[in-house]
Parts: C-alpha cells; structure tokens; sequence
C-alpha cells in the first residue's frame, strides 16, 4: 500500500470513528432527555418537576399535596408558601407547590398534571387558574404554538394538534419531533446552555428561563419596581394584549375541551379540584364588556356546577396599588391574595388532603 494511500485510508477511518461517536453521543443525550432530564426538554417545566421532588421527601408522609395550576399570574401571585403556612396553622398538613408556567392557559395546566401523574405524583388536590381572556379558541391556538415539538414528549403530539387546530401541518410537527430525536444537541441547545453553560446564554429575551423561583415555586415582583414608568408601560402593554379580546369575549369549544378534560382527569385520579379566577385591577375589569362579563361569569358558573367543583372569584379581591400592571400582582399583594385564598379554599382543600396521605398513582 502506498503511503498516500495508507493516509487516506487512515483519514477515512477517523471520519468514521468522529461520526460514530457523534451518532453515539446524539443518541445517548436523546435517551438521556427522554427518560431523567426533563429539564433539557421543557425548562420552566422541569424546573419545577426538580423543586417539587426536593420538596416532597422533606415532609411527612402523611401530609397532603395541594398544587395550583396556571398562567404568569400564578407565578408571581401565588405564593405558595404563605398557603402552606396558612392551611398548616389551620390543622391541615400539606405540602404546598406553585405549578403556574408563564403562558400557560389550559393546554399547559392540562399537560402539566398529566406530566406530574406519568410522573408518579398525583396531587391530593389542585387549584386551577382559570384566566377569561385565555377562553376563546385563538388563544388557545395561540397557546398551542408555545409547544414547539422539541418541548413535547412523543405521547403528547395528539393533545398539542388537536389544540392547535392543527391539519395539513400535523405531519409537520411530527417530523418535526423525530427531527429533534436525532438531533437533540442542536433542537435542546438553549436549555443545554442554560443548565451548564448559563453565562454564554444573554438574559434579555429569556427572562422567564432565568425565573428565580422560591422553593415553593413562587417568583417574587418586588414592591419597589412599581414605578409610574413601570406602571404605564405594564398597563399599555396588557390593555395591547386583553382588551380587544375581553370585549368582545366568547367562550370557544377549544378552552371548554380542555378545561372539561383536565377536570375529568382529576375526577378519574380522585384529585380535588378548585378553580380559581385571578385578581385583577379596576383598570384590567373596565376592558370587559358587560356582555363578555357576563359569557365569563356564565361559564365559570356553569362549569362548577357540571363537574362539582368549588369556584373561586377573585378579580375584584385587590386594588391597583397591589398590580405591577393592572393584572400581575406585587409581592405584598401576592401575600394578602394567598392569605384569603388559603382561608375560602381550606374548607374544600381539607375534605381531600387531611383525609388521605400524600399518594401515587396506581
């Protein structure tokens, strides 16, 4: 064999051992994502899978577990802890978790317990954030496009397609999906960054990846950044978002779907259910027409009364001086919501938890 050809054949073969190991390496990341780091799938999600696991051990295991579905207004309004605090004083053990995700509505509650119980964690009771302005079917379609198939588990691409209305494009999110298996270093890239790379990944546009969540799932808006700069660009911003869809709100067959399913799913795992309707500010009410005030009030009502659940009504539990924007509450008014909460939710909540240990699923 010549020399030349000696190099070539050498050359070759590393190509083949480089691709080999980078096939192998792909597939093992893959694997890896799929079964013990859901955090490299769905951030925010796996965030919060870690901290409620954390947090389960650390109790007795006869304390209930109460977790509270929703949106961003969950997330800086709910301040589990404060709950916890407040229904243990009460005579209630519980363990108390914050599951809002920013952008959520009812797809993301819905694929958020269905998560949690694939998991093996099945909540003894659920507090669920029903927001009106997420309740017609464009915001629902919306919402679906928040799922990008390399966030969602194979299992999960019928409930996303259905949601989003999804037809001639279905086929897409699934190659999609298949394409983000074989090449998860490149489809999981940012959450990769961020979980071991943080400083190479710019904050600006990602706030919500950086979230500092407490243990209990809370993320804090201090009081102090209510400035009337802060305030005027929050209110502008969320009158842009809301207020053409809030006046002329209609309930769409979407929202009533999946609210009907996460409902039904708590009903066949014996999972207490409360839904709860966030504070909002005077500012954030006067967008509802008083026909859209009454479709949402209607709804909610109805809903409660067909699945037998108890229905909580705090839009007008806060003033504006507790908003950031009209309709993310601050820290001190995230407590004073939580405190009342705990007091018109406990009676429910204690039927549930203080009668059955902190359980699996079957």
């Amino acid at each position: 064999m010549t020399p030349r050809r000696a190099r070539q054949l050498h050359a070759r073969r590393c190509l083949a051992c480089a691709a080999l190991l980078f096939a192998a390496g792909q597939a093992a990341l893959a694997v890896g994502i799929e079964g013990w780091l859901p955090e490299l799938r769905d951030p925010l999600y796996g965030q919060k899978l870690g901290q409620l696991r954390d947090r389960l051990p650390r109790h007795d295991a006869a304390d209930g577990l109460l977790v509270m579905l929703g949106s961003s207004r969950t997330v800086h309004g709910y301040d589990a802890g404060v709950y916890e605090a407040c229904v243990r004083s009460g005579g209630l053990a519980a363990t108390v978790y914050n599951f809002g995700i920013p952008g959520g509505g009812p797809l993301t509650e819905l694929i958020a317990l269905r998560r949690l119980l694939k998991e093996g964690i099945r909540p003894d009771a659920v507090l669920i954030e029903v927001l009106p302005a997420l309740l017609v079917d464009e915001a629902m379609r919306q919402e679906a496009t928040h799922y990008p198939a390399a966030r969602l588990w194979h299992d999960e691409l019928p409930l996303v397609e259905r949601f989003a209305g999804r037809t001639d494009d279905s086929r897409g999110l699934r190659t999609d999906w298949f394409v983000s298996l074989c090449a998860p270093a490149y489809a999981h890239r940012l959450p990769i960054k961020r979980r071991y790379w943080s400083d190479l990944l710019p904050r600006e546009g990602h706030e919500h990846l950086f979230a500092p969540f407490d243990a209990h799932g809370w993320a804090a808006i201090p009081d102090a950044v209510r400035t009337p700069e802060a305030v005027q660009r929050g209110v502008e911003l969320a009158r842009q978002s809301y207020a053409e869809c809030l006046g002329g709100l209609r309930v769409g067959l979407l929202a009533r779907e999946a609210i009907d399913e996460l409902l039904g799913l708590c009903r066949e795992n014996q999972i207490v259910a409360t839904l709860v309707v966030m504070p909002e500010g005077p500012r954030f009410r006067q967008w509802y027409s008083a026909e859209a005030s009454e479709e949402a009030d209607r709804y909610l009502s109805e809903l409660a009364d067909r699945h037998g659940v108890a229905l909580v009504d705090a839009r007008a539990w806060c003033g504006e001086e507790a908003f950031l924007d009209s309709h993310h509450l601050l820290c001190s008014g995230a407590t004073a919501f939580s405190r009342r909460l705990a007091q018109n939710t406990l009676p429910v909540a204690h039927q549930r938890v203080a009668r059955v240990p902190r359980g699996k699923t079957p």
